[in-house]
């Protein structure tokens, strides 16, 4: 019979992809937590690192339940999760970026609520590395308490862009992930899609309104990069969501969230554009290129019959509606277009 003192309660998957000067950090801060290294497992799958990442991660000792894999040929961190997944060997998962850690007493705190509760989720706060080094934690998530319980709700609440879109921030019960053939897409903003289908398909889920997760703000990380691909994916994540609500509860599903559904493409819209501006500040034909795409990508979503449905309302609804007016103009240069809808001001 299993000593239930040694079973592996919880399992840290962590995806790593050239991240050889920060994986040994956190590590050992896994290493160091104060929960039993009986009660959890450390599951690393490198993403065909072209640095010492794996050399690393395989030589690090002090764990007791680790295991390190490598994918054949880089294919993205959401693929990496999902070989971490079937690694797992425990009843919760919880996903670590390798250049992030927890605190010492994260693990122990999760366990210490999951192992006197029947939950299916747990959701944490969250704090930067910076932050905590000038001892002023403070808590970055600002969608917990207002976090709606009620399925229904929580779709809408979801599909607005009122919750934060992270998978790492959150600890899931693995047969939540299996049972509901929950997998990660390639690309990037994978999680996107993925922690909806968490939130939705869990029988209850448990908000901590505490800092359990330090991450780090990496000027290489994917928030201070942009591209192509990036648009495509950060733009398709909502068109997978409806995907999965029609599978679960009908067509009907298009006009039960629809409102909801074209704020959110309304925001994810907004946030690219200012994420162009910022990052492609001193590059106009680079901004112009990826204003281009964002027209591309929403022409493209099979669920947004015409462009015009976009609602009018708020300040990013505003800033969308400006440049949608701006690039859909007729007879003007597309150089002009731009030109017009930038020097508007109201995406400063």
């Amino acid at each position: 019979m299993e000593n239930k003192e040694h079973h592996i309660v919880i399992s840290v998957i962590i995806p790593m992809y050239n991240i050889q000067r920060y994986i040994t950090t956190s590590l050992n801060r896994l290493k160091s937590q104060t929960l039993s290294q009986y009660l959890f497992e450390v599951v690393l799958v490198d993403d065909s690192s072209t640095d010492d990442t794996f050399i690393i991660a395989k030589s690090f000792r002090g764990i007791r339940n680790l295991t390190v894999d490598k994918l054949k040929k880089n294919s993205g961190p959401g693929i990496a999760r999902n070989r971490g997944i079937e690694l797992a060997k425990g009843d919760y998962i919880l996903f670590l970026d390798g250049d992030d850690y927890l605190l010492e007493s994260s693990l122990e705190k999760i366990f210490t609520i999951i192992n006197n509760h029947d939950i299916d989720v747990v959701t944490f706060n969250w704090t930067y590395y910076k932050d905590l080094i000038e001892q002023n934690p403070i808590p970055r998530r600002r969608d917990l308490d207002d976090m709606p319980m009620d399925r229904f709700y929580l779709t809408k609440h979801y599909l607005g862009m009122n919750m934060d879109g992270s998978v790492i921030y959150t600890l899931v019960k693995k047969s939540v992930l299996v049972k509901n053939n929950i997998k990660f897409p390639a690309g990037f903003h994978e999680d996107m899609s993925i922690i909806f289908q968490i939130y939705y398909s869990a029988r209850n889920i448990l908000k901590l309104n505490e800092i359990i997760y330090i991450k780090r703000d990496r000027p290489d990380s994917i928030n201070h990069t942009f591209s192509k691909k990036h648009v495509y994916d950060y733009l398709s994540a909502w068109p997978k969501i409806m995907d999965f609500l029609i599978k679960k509860e009908g067509s009907s599903a298009k006009h039960k969230y629809r409102q909801d559904y074209l704020r959110g493409i309304s925001g994810l819209v907004a946030t690219l554009i200012r994420k162009n501006l910022n990052i492609n500040s001193k590059n106009f034909n680079k901004r112009l290129e990826l204003y281009k795409c964002i027209v591309k990508s929403l022409k493209a979503n099979k669920y947004l019959a015409d462009i015009k449905m976009l609602p009018n309302i708020t300040k990013k609804d505003k800033i969308t509606q400006l440049f949608l007016r701006s690039m859909l103009a007729k007879d003007l240069p597309i150089e002009k277009k731009v030109e017009f809808f930038e020097e508007c001001g109201l995406n400063k």
